[in-house]
């Protein structure tokens, strides 16, 4: 009788680095060169982040500001407590602001790089309030405001108050009438042509336009023109029917928000009586 023997399956023999935990064996070549690669890409990113970083940080230089839009060279200013009085160019912003390139940004400033809508004489960081009300109905208040000043100081105008009354009719029919106008071709609201209004340069052109309806009126040879709403809103929507005076105009630019008209009114003389009221 034969007895087969069937041998039984080898037991491997493991070596002590076989054992080991998967993370303690020998790593290859390959894997410690893709850890460096690795390490060097990371390094390389945080070089360029810490570089942007810095290229933030820095001030612009002369030729960034050249490139600046006016609102942008005002919020410029703004930032770091300076007020370009008596500018009316571009460039007088531009040189102002050049010389104020490493002046640190005041803390707390309101004004912005990226454009800012106005600013009033009381500050840098102040703004103009913009009063409740229609577009009208403000700027009826502001020439109604300005003509009761000017008769105050000259007991001698006869009619006064009811110039004052035709003045203020006028110009709130002439802003009614145009601003809406104006508004609907835009698909804007009327209340956004006010808030472009109390922007700095467009206020000053609007009551520079003002200034001289008033002068106008307080003239005796234009008494009659002045006590009659009617005849002085007919002739307050024909643009320079009054020397200087362009409502229409001045209100289409308000609405496509142009600014170079509003230099050009300004430029015309360098103040007006009554301007100021």
């Amino acid at each position: 009788m034969y007895c087969l023997y069937t041998p039984r399956a080898a037991i491997p023999i493991h070596r002590n680095s076989d054992l080991a935990h998967p993370d303690e064996r020998k790593q290859s070549p390959h894997t410690h060169i893709m850890r460096l690669v690795l390490f060097c890409t990371l390094a390389v990113l945080f070089l360029l982040s810490c570089s942007k970083g810095a290229m933030a940080a820095a001030p612009p230089t002369a030729a960034d500001i050249k490139k600046m839009k006016i609102k942008d060279l005002k919020a410029f200013l703004e930032d770091r407590g300076q007020a370009c009085k008596g500018c009316q160019e571009k460039s007088d912003f531009v040189d102002l602001a050049v010389k104020h390139i490493n002046t640190p940004v005041v803390a707390g400033a309101s004004g912005s790089s990226t454009g800012s809508s106005g600013s009033s004489s009381s500050g840098p960081a102040a703004k103009r309030a913009i009063p409740a009300g229609a577009l009208w109905e403000v700027w009826s208040g502001h020439a109604k405001d300005m003509c009761v000043g000017a008769t105050a100081k000259d007991s001698s105008i006869a009619d006064a108050e009811t110039i004052c009354a035709s003045v203020a009719t006028a110009v709130e029919g002439v802003f009614m009438r145009q601003g809406k106008k104006t508004a609907a071709q835009l698909k804007k609201k009327p209340d956004v042509l006010l808030k472009t209004t109390y922007g700095d340069i467009y206020f000053q052109a609007g009551k520079r336009h003002l200034a001289r309806i008033v002068n106008y009126c307080l003239k005796p040879a234009n008494k009659a023109t002045c006590t009659s709403p009617t005849k002085l809103q007919t002739l307050l929507e024909k643009d320079n029917s009054i020397k200087g005076v362009q409502l229409v105009i001045y209100l289409t630019n308000i609405g496509i928000e142009n600014t170079n008209p509003m230099y050009e009114t300004l430029k015309q003389e360098k103040s007006v009586p009554h301007e100021e009221l």
